[in-house]
């Protein structure tokens, strides 16, 4: 049996999703999770490999499994809130970023995300702040 590292794997595993290989790459992912079901990275990757498929509710499922296992990463709060904001569901998003703003307030994501949302409610002026917070 193939044992997949997601250590190994990390770099490759974007562009594995970007080449068409997705078709294996829920599969792939999955057991990675098996085989490395401690490390944040393959829930991490398998998460990527759902939000790819739009397979929301697996995804955030992933997002929030990998957060348990390494819950000073603002990055997974942030693609946990990237989901909501996929499904509408902007108080939930901006629930998330501003736990993600406490772990690291200099994480652009987070303000790039929430000028996007900030958009998204009419909150032009709010979205510019985010931008700004983001790209400085």
């Amino acid at each position: 049996m193939l044992i997949l590292n997601p250590i190994s794997h990390w770099e490759a595993f974007p562009a594995y999703l970007d080449l068409g290989a997705n078709y294996n790459a829920k599969e792939d992912a999955a057991r990675m999770v098996t085989q490395n079901s401690t490390d944040w990275r393959s829930y991490f990757l398998k998460g990527l490999t759902e939000e790819k498929q739009k397979s929301y509710a697996e995804a955030l499922q992933s997002f929030q499994k990998a957060s348990e296992l390494d819950p000073k990463n603002s990055d997974l709060l942030v693609n946990q809130a990237t989901i909501h904001f996929y499904q509408k569901e902007y108080e939930s998003a901006m629930s998330l970023l501003v736990k993600a703003e406490e772990i690291n307030p200099l994480e652009a994501n987070l303000h790039n995300l929430r000028s996007m949302i900030l958009f998204e409610k009419k909150n032009y002026e709010g979205a510019l702040k985010a931008v700004e917070k983001a790209i400085t």
